[in-house]
């Protein structure tokens, strides 16, 4: 079945379309094609770049070198995007809230990563026509394929449309064609992203909507994909509906985030008691040379203040049977010391010699 629309997206009759036709005028066709060539020209050499790189594996990077990576892509991107809604400025002058979401937004993207990409209106004239022409000129600069660019908030603020659409798909992929007179751009979604075109041009764009979906999600402890936002154009308005629900999501944090992570561990990693000690000794051992150097250091310089604290030791008993203390010493050298150390020492008795500090080193106990 092909679709012919005029300007606007009329989806009553959802019924497994495989070709939906997009008609656009002289002026719209012309406008993308140059910009297409304008920002490719001026970012390819660039995305090219992130391409290669990519493809030689960034694990192999040094960490903060994969940070920079990542960091650099991200600013890319986001130049880009700004490039193209200053020239669709006045077509998008509805538009009150543009952000992106997921990896992109938290900053763990990959060239290969879908794009989150979200438009919100300030009334219910939504402009998709140029939302779809923007969001196609953004996947041909970064030469990507169109369908790796979608919403995934609109996508669940309304689930009986999630519902209704999943239902009608079939498993043919979706041909999108942007028709001026015998003029075509075509491109395609593959068959398990079908659904997003019909669900990104359903389903609401009240900013409002967004949150109220947000707080409910907050409220089921959702992933935390659901909160990382990198907004775009709106940031006002975007941080000030927010703040609404910035106090329920810190609460849920607190108070229940820490706890549940720990016990899904406790049920995902067993390790036992006896594996848990000898991973800390055998950590002990490896940095045993750097504790020695502190000790020798401690042991040298003129004046070293000290103190100590009990320890019970429940596996070991003094001589009347009872449970033993043992302490826990600290030493630091003074302030006038150019190396400021604080070091621990564990010892069954409270003499401070057992340090074996020198004769000539002054020692000062709090006591």
């Amino acid at each position: 079945m092909v679709i012919f629309v005029n300007k606007a997206f009329n989806f009553s009759k959802i019924n497994r379309y495989d070709t939906y036709i997009i008609n656009i005028n002289k002026r719209d066709y012309e406008k993308m094609q140059e910009c297409i060539y304008n920002l490719t020209k001026k970012y390819n050499y660039r995305i090219k770049k992130f391409y290669e790189i990519e493809k030689t594996n960034t694990k192999q990077f040094e960490f903060n070198n994969q940070i920079k990576f990542i960091i650099s892509h991200k600013k890319l991107l986001i130049n880009i995007i700004n490039d193209v809604l200053k020239i669709y400025k006045e077509e998008l002058k509805n538009t009150n809230v543009v952000f992106l979401s997921g990896s992109f937004a938290r900053g763990t993207n990959k060239m290969s990563s879908d794009m989150d990409l979200h438009f919100f209106y300030k009334n219910d004239n939504y402009n998709y026509v140029y939302e779809e022409i923007i969001s196609y000129i953004i996947s041909r600069v970064i030469n990507k394929s169109r369908d790796c660019i979608d919403p995934t908030f609109i996508f669940n603020i309304q689930n009986e449309n999630k519902i209704m659409i999943t239902s009608k798909m079939d498993k043919s992929k979706l041909r999108v064609i942007l028709k001026y007179k015998n003029k075509e751009i075509k491109y395609s979604y593959k068959k398990g992203k079908k659904r997003r075109f019909y669900l990104q041009y359903t389903n609401t764009r009240d900013i409002n909507k967004l949150f109220n979906y947000l707080s409910i999600e907050i409220g089921k402890n959702n992933e935390e994909w659901c909160h990382c936002f990198e907004v775009i154009k709106g940031k006002k308005l975007f941080n000030k509906l927010y703040d609404k629900i910035y106090n329920q999501e810190q609460n849920l944090i607190n108070n229940n985030y820490i706890s549940n992570k720990i016990n899904v561990l406790k049920e995902t990693i067993k390790v036992s008691r006896n594996n848990i000690i000898n991973y800390v000794s055998k950590a002990c051992d490896l940095i045993r040379p750097l504790y020695d150097k502190y000790s020798e250091i401690i042991k040298s310089t003129d004046i070293v203040h000290g103190d100590e604290t009990r320890l019970k030791v429940l596996s070991e008993k003094n001589e009347e049977g009872n449970v033993k203390t043992n302490y826990v010493w600290l030493f630091r050298t003074s302030q006038s010391f150019n190396k400021q150390i604080t070091f621990y020492y564990y010892n069954d008795g409270r003499k401070y010699s057992i340090l074996m500090i020198s004769r000539r080193t002054l020692v000062t106990l709090v006591v």
